[in-house]
């Protein structure tokens, strides 16, 4: 009987076909003789993800598996990989990690287990352990009926793409692969598939992650074949259902290690005090494995949600200060109008945002001649410099923020979420803006935002802070240009 209590539902997971044999039981067997049960998400895993048609072969030639921290993924690798060296004599698995450092340290505490285990101790003798630099591996000595040696078998980890050619691994086993960019995983499939290839659908190749950003180019599209159902592809997600809190102990019910390994006490820690305080974005994106834009936001969601809000007032169309804003590669184009109300709180909205620039030009001087507004603004940088050029031109004057102006206006503009003193319209071109934020270094010790290093397009938020900035300082007076000799 099971000691563990808790069994969720995944979110995502293919199903079990129970017309084909698996090895789960087997693997669970193994767990239980390392001192370490297999979970109920587990055993689910292992039981379909292993599955066998009747000439031997793997239904799943790929797994991918994504559940939250601290969910017990050594103590799934651990199992799978001992039972495939034990049970097939002479075969090589590997396994790696998102840097060679990590896979050694997954390694070792691998290693650990296995060496403080009752398996251990019953096979002493069977099991050789080495350690060294980016050499660390587990080797199985078998023996048949009779007592007679068996070609040795081994896990053993692997740091790049280039130690797997020339091998033939039946099992190849990746940990925490959002770390990995569209670039590594074209990589690793180029390394990995060939070297699988000859095996006749003997080998699997397992994925076992959090979820990643947004930049996590590879794992992000084995999750959406995963959740399309392609074939081949055997997948499991344990993750926060959409629309719950995810600072409610109340929406924490999925995660698959809960009042198994880890406590409500624990999370509620992290939730209040640790990560979810710290670091909300990291909070999402590893103990409730949901996707986010950026890795760690640079600014708090709750505030976004806080400085969410209907204006006091909307002043005369000529006191507002109209800002525009063109994504890289002249990709899309964000307009807005920006006020200050009767309180002084900053307020903006969004009055267009939309593919291509082809209408920017024509409604800007459309808003000039009609609305009239105190001035018309932009950063002078990034590709808004052919647009000024071009609305001065057809006689639309332009304020212009410069490079300095520029980052104060930046700063400006976060301290305003933080204290909660802006109120913005809630459109996705600043919620989505404000959740892939990038932050890029401005002289010596100022900060920008990153029209480049974004993951994706953050014109909305740029404009915000420099129509702000632009509406702030309309009346202060030019100085008088200084003549040197």
């Amino acid at each position: 009987m099971s000691r563990w209590t808790h069994a969720p539902a995944p979110r995502f997971a293919t199903r079990r076909d129970p017309d084909f044999q698996s090895e789960g039981a087997a693997i669970a067997r193994v767990a239980a003789m390392l001192g370490k049960p297999l979970m109920p998400w587990q055993r689910l895993v292992v039981d379909v993800a292993t599955e066998r048609d009747d000439a031997g072969r793997y239904r799943y030639p790929k797994v991918l598996v994504t559940v939250p921290r601290q969910s017990g993924k050594t103590t799934l690798m651990l199992p799978l990989n001992l039972h495939r060296i034990i049970d097939r004599p002479g075969i090589l698995a590997l396994f790696s990690a998102q840097t060679g450092k990590e896979a050694a340290d997954r390694m070792l505490e691998m290693q650990l287990l296995l060496r403080n285990s009752p398996l251990m101790r019953a096979y002493r003798d069977r099991f050789e352990l080495k350690r060294g630099a980016g050499k660390v591996s587990i080797t199985y000595h078998g023996r048949d009926a009779d007592g007679n040696e068996l070609p040795e078998s081994r896990m053993q980890m692997f740091s790049t793409p280039d130690n797997v050619h020339g091998t033939h691994p039946h099992l190849v086993s990746l940990d925490e692969i959002w770390k990995h960019s569209e670039l590594a995983g074209i990589e690793l499939a180029g390394a990995i598939t060939p070297a699988q290839a000859t095996l006749d659908g003997d080998s699997q190749w397992w994925n076992v992650s959090t979820m990643g950003t947004a930049n996590s180019a590879y794992m992000n599209g084995l999750i959406e074949d995963g959740r399309a159902g392609a074939p081949g592809l055997a997948y499991f997600e344990w993750s926060l259902p959409d629309g719950l809190d995810a600072y409610d102990p109340a929406s924490w019910d999925f995660h698959p290690a809960l009042g198994n390994t880890i406590t409500i006490d624990f999370l509620e820690h992290e939730a209040s005090a640790g990560l979810g305080l710290k670091q909300p974005g990291e909070w999402m994106r590893a103990f409730m494995n949901r996707l986010t834009i950026a890795e760690d936001p640079v600014i708090d969601p709750a505030d976004v949600e806080a400085t969410e809000a209907e204006p006091a007032e909307v002043p005369s169309r000529r006191k507002l200060t109209v800002v525009y804003e063109v994504a890289p590669g002249s990709e899309s184009a964000w307009v807005g109008a920006v006020w200050r109300d009767s309180t002084g709180k900053a307020c903006v909205r969004t009055l267009h945002a939309a593919p291509g620039i082809a209408w920017l030009q024509p409604l800007l001087t459309s808003i000039s001649s009609q609305w009239m507004p105190a001035q018309i603004a932009c950063d002078d940088g990034g590709e808004n410099r052919h647009v000024t050029a071009d609305l001065e031109r057809a006689g639309v004057e332009v304020t212009t923020v410069g490079y300095r102006d520029y980052s104060t206006s930046c700063a400006g503009l976060l301290s305003l979420f933080r204290s909660h003193e802006l109120a913005h319209d809630g459109s996705r071109s600043i919620v989505d803006a404000a959740a892939r934020l990038v932050l890029d270094t401005a002289g010596t010790d100022g900060i920008k935002f990153s029209r480049k290093r974004s993951p994706g397009s953050v014109a909305g938020l740029i404009g915000t802070a420099v129509g702000i900035w632009a509406h702030d300082h309309q009346d202060k007076p030019i100085g008088a240009p200084v003549i040197r000799f």
